[in-house]
């Protein structure tokens, strides 16, 4: 596997939780990559990820630092899990900056609906 930094590292389950904030693509807005590296960088990321099994969780806070609280934090992490196992997919997105969405390759939900969809599942 090639090596990169995961924010958090759920090794166990193989889901990576990260937090892209105002300082995630530093590299761009310093010069040292374009965006059109960066985004390459990114891809690649991904893809070595998923094609050794490995779920992602992304919170999206682009133009301001933001870290949620302990529990809606918690929520949102659990929920993914149980929305990648219900589901069979593997990554799920939190968007700040768009009023909380909640991104996947199936929809686009709220963040309160995605909680009360995916926080209990029962099989």
């Amino acid at each position: 596997m090639s090596r990169f930094n995961i924010d958090i590292a759920d090794i166990k389950n193989k889901i990576a939780i990260e937090y892209n904030g105002g300082r995630h693509n530093l590299q761009v807005k310093m010069g040292t990559l374009t965006q059109s590296e960066f985004n390459q960088k990114e891809t690649y990321r991904k893809k070595v990820l998923y094609s050794n099994n490995w779920k992602l969780i992304t919170i999206i806070s682009s133009y301001r630092s933001f870290i949620p609280d302990k529990s809606s934090f918690l929520s949102f992490k659990e929920a993914g899990y149980n929305y990648f196992k219900k589901e069979n997919r593997h990554w799920v997105e939190l968007y700040v900056e768009e009023n909380n969405k909640i991104k996947t390759s199936m929809f686009e939900m709220s963040f309160e609906d995605f909680i009360n969809k995916y926080l209990t599942v029962n099989d």
